[in-house]
């Protein structure tokens, strides 16, 4: 990211990226509101919010090709060349495979012009051979969620006998090397399970990707376990950092904050400064905010809005929707952020970790020390790593939690 000079850390440009234009390039389709698994941390059911128990529980291929007509419109109208669909849940392999043979086909047909990219998330518990030939087919990219070792993936069990789906989820790991698929996967934060744990562990099994998640929590949701996750996820930059063997494992979270360090313009939802192109259709059309915002409030996502009536443009005047698209901008944060040293780095957080009942988001998030703790240290290792002609140019100085209270 092109960082803005901040007390003399940073002398970087303003990044260009901050314009009044809204436009989405990324797509979370729910296509079904089913799911095998009861996870107790889930957002869609287990935070409060009942819309799951509302409308259509699959996408029809009829409101499915409501979808990739509104794409083709929203793409051709703002000029994008590009676009990301990731086909989500609840668990999208229990839809039939129909759907998605329906759904590419449809996207050759009504989108020709557009470079669209397929994804699939998973929990892996019903992957199979067949269906990795139906997803090579079709050019859909698997991503997993999994937390880990058993210890850490307890929370993910069986909706029909609340037993653990952790022997299940393996299976699936072994489904995706046996086809030469790459396990990426997506990681929920456990700070209870130690880090060298898990980090030899997702190397032992293969794991090629994988995102660490801090777990979607608001003000009025946050425990004192949380506060262990600064540590933890030091420990485990340190492990990763040291580790020169070929079965290394690409974290992106650690590699955005290196990325933002080195002002090389990157980021996502939880950090940067980048705006968040991205919105969630729901089985039957409901178009809304990212769904992990649900952990705000029963109905907090719902909008006026839906696809079969509506374009994607008309919804994003939704003020939620707005919201989440510029949540990194500075007109969106709290004072506290605003005056951070290390603002254009964090960008506040993820949205729905900034929410209280009693100041909306009008709050640093929840993980702000966490975040700030983990960058910091990032900073310092890359100083101690750097020759001296390259921290020079770009200015990087050492940071401590000094620099962390001094905003309080």
């Amino acid at each position: 990211m092109v960082h803005e000079s901040i007390e003399g850390v940073h002398a970087f440009q303003a990044p260009s990226f901050f314009n009044n234009s809204m436009l989405i390039n990324e797509l979370i389709l729910k296509v079904t509101n089913n799911c095998n698994l009861n996870c107790k941390y889930c957002y869609v059911f287990n935070h409060g919010d009942n819309s799951y128990a509302y409308g259509a529980s699959n996408m029809t291929d009829e409101m499915a090709l409501h979808v990739i007509k509104k794409i083709n419109q929203h793409c051709k109208k703002n000029g994008i060349k590009d676009f990301l669909i990731i086909f989500h849940g609840g668990e999208p392999l229990l839809m039939k495979k129909s759907f998605y043979v329906n759904f590419c086909n449809r996207i050759t047909e009504y989108i020709p012009d557009i470079d669209v990219r397929l994804a699939l998330q998973t929990n892996g518990t019903l992957l199979s051979d067949e269906w990795i030939k139906l997803c090579k087919q079709l050019d859909i990219s698997i991503g997993m969620s999994f937390d880990g070792s058993e210890y850490a993936t307890r929370d993910r069990i069986f909706r029909s006998n609340g037993e653990s789906a952790y022997s299940q989820i393996i299976k699936g790991i072994k489904v995706l090397h046996k086809n030469n698929y790459p396990v990426s996967i997506l990681s929920v934060i456990h700070p209870e399970e130690n880090p060298l744990n898990i980090y030899n562990y997702l190397k032992e099994i293969g794991v090629s990707f994988v995102d660490f998640l801090y777990p979607d929590k608001t003000y009025d949701q946050v425990e004192n376990k949380d506060q262990q996750i600064s540590s933890w996820l030091i420990e485990l930059f340190d492990l990763w950092f040291n580790d020169k063997s070929v079965n290394k494992p690409y974290i992106r979270s650690f590699d955005i904050v290196i990325g933002l360090i080195l002002g090389i313009e990157r980021g996502n939802e939880t950090i940067g400064r980048k705006n968040n192109k991205t919105i969630c259709i729901k089985p039957n059309g409901d178009i809304q905010a990212v769904d992990n915002l649900m952990v705000c409030g029963n109905g907090f996502t719902k909008t006026k809005y839906n696809i079969e009536r509506n374009t994607i443009d008309e919804a994003l005047e939704d003020p939620l929707i707005k919201k989440y698209y510029n949540s990194h901008l500075d007109n969106e944060l709290h004072i506290k952020c605003k005056e951070c040293i290390i603002k254009n780095i964090c960008g506040g957080g993820h949205l729905a970790h900034r929410y209280s009942l009693k100041n909306g988001f009008n709050n640093p998030s929840v993980y702000c020390f966490e975040i700030f703790s983990l960058v910091s240290h990032i900073q310092n290792r890359i100083i101690e790593e750097l020759p001296k002609t390259v921290t020079g140019e770009t200015e990087i100085e050492k940071l401590t939690l000094n620099d962390y209270y001094k905003n309080d």
